[in-house]
């Protein structure tokens, strides 16, 4: 399965729901920049449903804490949910999973970020 993404914004809170693998950055290119643009416009509050990210190896990991450093850099934050069980343990195998909020579903996510 290719990569493909959803984006939506209300006030400071984008939310974005990749889907299918991610094994290039340049797969998610588009997608990066969409939601640098984002947080640059004020939405610095970023929320990730990953349920349909089916994979990601190294350069998905690199993306989320490049997304997490420029929301940080903009007085925002990120929050990771409903994460699939390769996501999870990717972010444990590599002692990520301290440096993201995770939450079990969206609306705990969103009360995180509000």
């Amino acid at each position: 399965m290719s990569f493909s993404y959803e984006l939506s914004t209300d006030g400071k809170l984008t939310t974005v729901k990749p889907k299918g693998r991610i094994l290039d950055i340049s797969e998610a290119e588009d997608m990066i920049q969409e939601v640098g643009e984002k947080i640059e416009a004020g939405s610095n509050k970023l929320l990730f449903n990953l349920k349909e990210l089916d994979y990601m190896n190294s350069a998905g990991l690199n993306m989320l804490i490049n997304l997490l450093t420029k929301s940080r850099n903009n007085y925002g934050e990120m929050v990771l949910c409903e994460l699939s069980d390769s996501v999870s343990k990717l972010l444990v195998t590599s002692k990520l999973q301290n440096i993201f909020s995770i939450e079990e579903n969206e609306a705990d996510a969103i009360k995180k970020l509000n």
